[in-house]
């Protein structure tokens, strides 16, 4: 109990700091750091995201240790150059920045803790709605996603069988803060939104994301409220005209689902992928099951044919040939900015300087004599007089 309430509290006061931080505008805007180790003293790499980082700086080890997006939503490739599978990123206000550069997902019921994420390159968000951003996704293949109201998979939990263009509103629980997808990161795309509609501001997760076990590091696009006030879930793109418009319109209502609810402390059995080291816990369970009529769309469809987009010409168009002409360029004006800055100082205390002997010349020009200075004069005349 103390311990939640410990939590509960250590949050609302980080919530209320990340809220004075964005009133006076402190994160930087289209600029992201890269922290390349674990060292307070270094000083991290900036980078503008309005444009693929084709290659990222590691380091000895071939490792990066944050990345602070100051807000921004950005793709992680695996591959150099913009291509390829990639992360979608979208940190909210709470915490913006992910480090140790570590992934979660399951195979089957067993969960793979701390795999390595690939970081070869860096660039831009596609928009909500791009295709690229659900690319491979199997939308006639079921998807399994649990939610928790608890960290590291635990707590009351609700879980839906997703397909097609089903959409299902989540109990008005206070937060949702780790979630289980099924299925791969190459076939499987679900998006959190923070209405009961799946419309409005959403997030797109994918099994082998960072922090799936402690979603409040993750935001809504756009807004960046955070996801762990998600609403309603659904598959990627549910309310995006591409997908809407490659469904047929017959479409019949049951109510046959159930969800169930069940309470439980850690019931995993992990793996996890540093040097093999195996951890098998046994769970003890306690299961509720509340029998609930929650509403399914069972839709007739034509099977959605969506066509796997050319990654690689798609995201090309991001690296210009010009781009080291234009980096070049800009470290050439940031070193004229810094001479000139430099120049202005030393002539304004040139300046100073000059005033000062000149306004103290005056002084001592104008400054009556003082009684010695007066004593001395009349001394001199009576010298001169006898």
């Amino acid at each position: 109990m103390h311990t939640t309430m410990s939590k509960v509290l250590v949050k609302a006061v980080l919530l209320l700091t990340i809220g004075i931080q964005s009133n006076f505008g402190i994160s930087i805007a289209q600029n992201i750091e890269i922290h390349v180790t674990n060292d307070n003293t270094s000083i991290p790499i900036l980078y503008n995201v309005d444009r693929c980082i084709p290659t990222i700086p590691k380091s000895e080890a071939g490792d990066i240790h944050k990345i602070e997006t100051n807000g921004n939503c950005i793709n992680i490739y695996s591959q150099e150059n913009c291509v390829g599978q990639f992360i979608r990123l979208q940190t909210g206000r709470l915490f913006k920045y992910v480090r140790n550069m570590a992934a979660h997902r399951w195979d089957d019921n067993i969960l793979i803790r701390h795999e390595n994420m690939i970081v070869g390159s860096i660039g831009p968000c596609f928009e909500k709605c791009d295709p690229q951003n659900w690319a491979g996704m199997r939308r006639d293949l079921s998807t399994s996603v649990t939610l928790y109201d608890e960290e590291d998979y635990t707590g009351t939990k609700y879980s839906y069988s997703i397909s097609e263009k089903q959409c299902f509103a989540t109990p008005s629980l206070t937060t949702w803060e780790s979630i289980k997808i099924s299925g791969t990161a190459a076939t499987t795309c679900v998006e959190l939104h923070d209405d009961s509609t799946c419309g409005g501001n959403s997030v797109q997760l994918r099994p082998g994301y960072p922090h799936l076990h402690d979603i409040w590091w993750w935001g809504f696009y756009r807004g960046q409220d955070l996801a762990i006030y998600a609403k309603s879930v659904s598959l990627c793109g549910n309310t995006c005209p591409a997908v809407m418009d490659s469904f047929s319109t017959t479409t019949k209502m049951t109510t046959t689902s159930t969800t169930t609810m069940t309470t439980t402390t850690p019931t995993t059995t992990t793996i996890t992928t540093t040097p093999t080291t195996t951890i098998t816990t046994k769970p003890t369970t306690t299961t509720t099951t509340k029998p609930t009529t929650t509403m399914a769309m069972t839709t007739k469809t034509n099977k959605l044919e969506e066509p796997v987009i050319n990654m690689t010409n798609q995201s090309r168009l991001h690296v210009h040939e010009k781009l080291s002409d234009k980096q070049a360029d800009e470290k050439t004006s940031s070193v004229w900015v810094w001479l000139l800055v430099v120049l202005a100082i030393l002539f304004v205390l040139g300046l100073a300087g000059f005033g000062g002997v000149y306004f103290f010349q005056r002084y001592r020009n104008v400054r009556p004599l003082s009684y010695q200075g007066r004593y001395n004069v009349m001394y001199k005349l009576q010298s001169e007089n006898l």
